[in-house]
């Protein structure tokens, strides 16, 4: 069989594609040539909107802090239980961090998420039924399986529909459900809560309620008629953002039931045989259709051989598609096992590094700060205290942004001078806030809040990407080194709490000493564990030099 220089360069261009795709098409005609469906952005959509239910329940306890003491102080709310309200949904997340990814794998992530959904709806409605401080622990226990089940299969549900070129965009799209659902309920619950009325405003035996965060004894001590009165002008005002939670997150559990679906690669065995077997016989196809052009002088017909050649490659894009959506579940070795990778000193110290990190802004700030705020010199009502605390959140979007770029562009050794600095910022943000000196109390919250706001999301752009590094970059380690984060990170909340305010218990709400005694040891912990983190070893085991 022969052909001219001509038809021989033009098959063996054919050739080359076809016997590269065999193997999966070559990483250069895959990226140029790869399309993200069509469906692929509407299903980001619903599980945006599925996942942002999760920050919104979460978050909604410190912005409702003036109905909850109102409504709750007669059942022994205080500044520790309500320290709990906030810590008792870390708990659960302690609990599910490891086995998440398991449940995940055994019933499914469309399960997962529904189930989420349906625990984040149902502990809303509790709370909300319910008027005992026992039901509105209970509730939050419920509304915490929810938050650890959406955290692991939510970002899976996005992968398996995103080809690689894009897949990047469309978590980094995701990974805003956070900070954006915690700006919304800041701004927006104390507007909702407030439609029939401000309890900060009544009296009691001539003391405001708005001083409930230095004197919640006084709230436990109100009789029986003040609480009715109160009653009427507004302290069940929590109930409508509870119901509100309880509704959006039926809405969500209904949307995603009728919209999210596998993609068509990640289909059963049998249907992976049967599209493998098909892709052999397109080969037998082409290969014959060669030589009969070959044999007919028509090898410069390049309609034909474009034709297939597309083909050919749409159908190796599914299959490697196919094979992305199947590894995103494919967890090999039991969850006992998996504890063996566990050992990796790196691991651990970058554990510490989280958990400090959390046991200050989760724990401390996001939870305790809007009450200070409210309280004297500065005075601010409930909605003004939301908003300001949301700031936080909104610079912390952009900063979390920038430290990812700038993860990418230092060397590997020297990441762990990212988080020292924004260990540092933060340090500094203890400093300044907090401070009740009437002169300096404005001009340092200023500082405190943009300080907060960097270092809060630049330490979690800069821990997040290095777990993996620190364990070798395989699949297996980075799952569960981002499950040790995130035991690390609902740990830390769990703890500080309900600890910072028995703290404010015992020095009779002194925030200032409360927050440098609690913060600054554990912030100089941190960035001492920063320090000793050795990753080049991790590295040059990942690139096969060691």
């Amino acid at each position: 069989m022969r052909c001219n220089q001509t038809d021989g360069s033009m098959w063996a261009k054919m050739s080359k594609i076809t016997i590269e795709s065999n193997n999966d098409i070559s990483t250069a005609d895959h990226t140029v040539n790869e399309q993200t469906p069509a469906k692929a952005w509407l299903i980001l959509a619903v599980v945006y909107f599925a996942s942002i239910m999760a920050p919104l329940s979460q978050f909604k306890i410190p912005p409702l802090a003036t109905w909850l003491f109102a409504a709750y102080g007669s059942y022994g709310l205080d500044n520790v239980s309500f320290g709990l309200l906030m810590s008792s949904m870390a708990i659960v997340g302690c609990l599910l961090a490891f086995p998440a990814a398991f449940i995940t794998r055994r019933i499914g992530l469309k399960a997962t998420v529904l189930l989420s959904l349906a625990c984040l709806a149902i502990g809303n409605a509790l709370g909300a039924a319910i008027t005992e401080l026992g039901a509105l622990m209970i509730g939050r226990l419920i509304e915490g399986i929810g938050i650890g089940l959406i955290g692991v299969a939510a970002p899976a549900c996005v992968s398996v529909w995103f080809p690689e070129k894009s897949r990047g965009k469309a978590l980094g799209i995701w990974a805003t459900w956070v900070p954006v659902g915690i700006i919304v309920m800041f701004n927006l619950a104390p507007a909702f809560a407030g439609v029939a009325g401000d309890p900060a405003t009544l009296t009691a035996d001539h003391v405001q309620l708005a001083t409930y965060a230095s004197n919640a004894t006084i709230l436990s001590e109100l009789s029986q008629e003040d609480i009715t009165l109160s009653r009427e002008v507004g302290i069940d005002g929590y109930c409508a953002i509870y119901w509100g939670c309880a509704f959006f997150s039926t809405l969500a559990f209904l949307l995603f039931a009728l919209v999210f679906k596998m993609p068509h690669s990640s289909g059963t065995g049998a249907e992976k045989v049967k599209n493998t077997t098909a892709l052999s016989a397109k080969d037998e196809d082409l290969n014959s259709r060669r030589d009969a052009l070959d044999a007919s002088g028509e090898a410069t017909n390049t309609k034909v051989v474009e034709f297939y050649t597309k083909d050919r490659v749409q159908d190796a894009k599914q299959l490697d598609e196919q094979k992305h959506a199947s590894n995103i579940m494919e967890f090999k070795g039991s969850l006992l096992t998996s504890f063996c990778l566990l050992r990796n000193r790196n691991i651990w110290l970058l554990g510490i590094v989280f958990f400090v990190f959390c046991w200050c802004t989760l724990g401390v700030v996001n939870t305790f700060h809007g009450n200070f705020v409210m309280g004297p010199p500065l005075n601010l009502t409930q909605q003004e205290a939301s908003s300001l605390t949301s700031i936080i959140m909104f610079i912390a979007i952009f900063s979390s942004a920038a430290a990812g770029v700038a993860f990418d562009k230092v060397s590997a050794p020297k990441k762990k001078y990212l988080i020292v600095v924004t260990l540092s910022v933060l340090l500094v943000s203890n400093l300044f806030g907090f401070n009740a000196t009437p002169a300096l109390a404005f001009p340092f919250l200023i500082v405190m809040v943009v300080c907060q706001g960097i270092s809060g999301g630049a330490t979690g752009g800069v821990c997040r990407p290095f777990a993996p590094l620190l364990m070798g970059g395989t699949p297996m380690g980075a799952i569960i080194a981002m499950a040790l984060l995130q035991f690390m990170q609902n740990f830390g909340n769990a703890l500080a709490s309900p600890l910072f305010g028995a703290l404010l218990g015992i020095t009779g709400g002194d925030y200032y000493f409360c927050s440098i005694v609690f913060q600054a040891p554990a912030l100089l912990i941190g960035i001492v564990a920063a320090l000793l983190i050795n990753v080049r070893q991790e590295v040059l085991a990942k690139s096969g030099s060691v």
